[in-house]
């Protein structure tokens, strides 16, 4: 990890032709980085300025965070299609941060990728959440069949690993969906 300074103004993250402006205080801050965890670091340090941390997320946006949230899903964008592997939990706060900004297709990309990289590591806790998310995403486009199946795969996972909050979160997603 790498330690940021405080500023009061834009920074700005770089890697080859990639660059990340931010702009979520006050002051000038410029720092290169060479390698793809640094940048992973710097993005998820950006999103945790705007209220994304753990599991939570903001209730929404204001139009610069929304604007700073942008730039990192532009970053890790440009990541992925260089084939750097973020790390699962980071891509779970990105698809967290894409839905909330609206970018549906983004966070289903960013729930997929963290859902291959858990079940590759047989990590059931993340498989569960990742599930969680894209369930979401399907609930949001209107896809109830698929929202369910993914609320009720969630829901599997997190009773055999005896995650009673995640499951009262599947049971409570589930009734959404009997509701609508």
């Amino acid at each position: 990890n790498s330690a940021l300074p405080q500023s009061n103004g834009n920074s700005t993250i770089q890697n080859a032709n990639v660059t990340l402006h931010d702009s979520p205080i006050v002051g000038d801050v410029n720092i290169s980085q060479n390698n793809a965890e640094d940048i992973a670091a710097a993005m998820v340090l950006a999103l945790e300025r705007i209220g994304f941390s753990g599991q939570s997320s903001p209730a929404e946006l204001t139009p610069s965070q929304e604007a700073e949230v942008e730039q990192v899903l532009e970053m890790s964008e440009q990541l992925a299609s260089h084939g750097i592997e973020i790390d699962p939990w980071t891509e779970i706060t990105l698809g967290n941060a894409a839905k909330l900004a609206g970018r549906t297709h983004s966070a289903q990309q960013n729930y997929l990728r963290a859902l291959e990289t858990f079940r590759k590591n047989g990590d059931r806790e993340g498989e569960a959440y990742s599930l969680l998310g894209l369930g979401n995403i399907a609930d949001t486009r209107g896809d109830l069949a698929e929202a369910e199946r993914l609320y009720r795969e969630s829901l599997a996972i997190k009773r055999e690993i005896g995650d009673r909050e995640g499951e009262a979160a599947s049971l409570n997603n589930l009734g959404n969906i009997a509701q609508t």
